[in-house]
């Protein structure tokens, strides 16, 4: 509810409970992101991605990108979904990272998808990998 609201309060809440020590309330506050994206929510999720040392909330700042689509196209989560996706030492983050680059810029999506369908030591990453890249036009 607080994340629909217009008043740049009620934002900044949203934004700051990313960084709320309780992981459930960082949740609450990607899932809430992604259903109202902006650019400074694309952006800040992004630095959740790059930077969170938990795995589970890595994944679901992926999945909230992914989620935003062509609202969170900016050079720097661009750059954060491309480095999970290839560095990240999760596969399940890796993956939900080339979903959502895919998702958010198609275009930009394919040199991502072609490395990680090709070195990605998981097998079932490179499947789809694959599977993505025959997706794009």
């Amino acid at each position: 509810w607080l994340s629909s609201r217009p008043e740049p309060e009620a934002q900044n809440a949203v934004l700051a409970a990313l960084n709320d020590a309780d992981l459930d309330v960082q949740r609450n506050a990607l899932a809430a992101l992604s259903k109202n994206p902006s650019p400074s929510a694309s952006l800040a999720v992004a630095s959740v991605l790059a930077g969170s040392p938990a795995w589970p909330i890595r994944l679901e700042a992926a999945r909230a990108l992914g989620a935003m689509g062509t609202s969170a196209a900016d050079a720097r989560t661009l750059a954060a979904l491309a480095a999970a996706a290839e560095r990240d030492k999760v596969p399940l983050v890796r993956e939900a990272a080339a979903r959502a680059i895919t998702a958010v810029a198609p275009e930009q999506a394919r040199p991502v998808l072609v490395r990680l369908k090709t070195a990605d030591p998981e097998v079932w990453v490179k499947e789809s990998a694959a599977a993505l890249e025959s997706t794009l036009p």
